[in-house]
């Protein structure tokens, strides 16, 4: 299921942000939020093609960029233990939540998945209030920054 539906590029750089711990929240939801914030920037990168970005995985599609890439990633050292590590984390969202269905049939997000916006949005704002804590936790400058070259006035 999990294996054909999802490029090896995406499973990848999800599994990278899943493993950064720079998420937070519980495990599932760390999960989804990797998986949409890797296909975002994909689309962003022009990896993936517009659009590809929300809904289920099989409105994942790829540029000739893309395709190009998940080659290099299929065939790197080491890429089927990444893989089925992804696959693994990725199961537990099928179980769990039920990801690859659509319930209502209208297109909508299935109960427990968070919407696109709201996750991606959440990242940012918990972004902002680290730096945020890092610039109270510094505090303000208390020498004035000298010009690098002051230019001098012409004497007469």
């Amino acid at each position: 299921m999990a294996e054909a539906d999802i490029p090896v590029l995406v499973k990848h750089m999800a599994l990278a942000i899943y493993e950064s711990g720079d998420i937070p929240g519980p495990k599932l939801q760390v999960i989804q939020r990797s998986l949409l914030i890797a296909r975002h920037r994909l689309v962003q990168y022009g990896f993936l093609l517009p659009g590809s970005e929300v809904g289920g995985t099989e409105n994942i599609r790829m540029t000739g960029k893309g395709l190009q890439r998940n080659a290099v990633h299929i065939r790197e050292l080491g890429s089927k233990g990444t893989t089925k590590r992804w696959d693994q984390l990725y199961e537990l969202i099928a179980e769990e939540e039920g990801a690859d269905e659509d319930i209502d049939g209208d297109g909508s997000m299935t109960p427990g998945v968070l919407p696109v916006a709201s996750s991606v949005r959440a990242v940012r704002d918990e972004q902002r209030r680290v730096r945020q804590a890092k610039a109270a936790r510094t505090g303000p400058r208390t020498k004035r920054r000298r010009p690098r070259r002051v230019k001098r006035a012409r004497r007469r």
